[in-house]
């Protein structure tokens, strides 16, 4: 039906090599989004969103950063005197 999430990952309820290479984007988008709610880049999205959670739910992303690199992603963002990072 019309507007119904999904499929967790990209091609269905398994995890394929796609998914690997999106997940690092939307963690970087995380980061982003909880230094500052308004860019919540995958807002009205919701297909997307549930995919960016599922693989963010998912242990081996979530350990497969270590616990300073949300803070160095925002760092190196706003020492480059860019419009994104004016917003955070």
């Amino acid at each position: 039906p019309e507007g119904e999430v999904g499929n967790l990952f990209f091609d269905g309820g398994k995890l394929h090599l796609v998914d690997t290479s999106f997940a690092p984007y939307f963690m970087r988008l995380k980061f982003l989004k909880d230094k500052n709610r308004d860019l919540d880049i995958l807002d009205g999205f919701p297909k997307l969103q549930k995919w960016s959670e599922t693989l963010l739910g998912l242990d081996a992303v979530k350990n497969s950063v270590l616990p300073e690199v949300p803070e160095e992603y925002i760092r190196f963002i706003k020492s480059h005197n860019s419009y994104l990072g004016s917003l955070l």
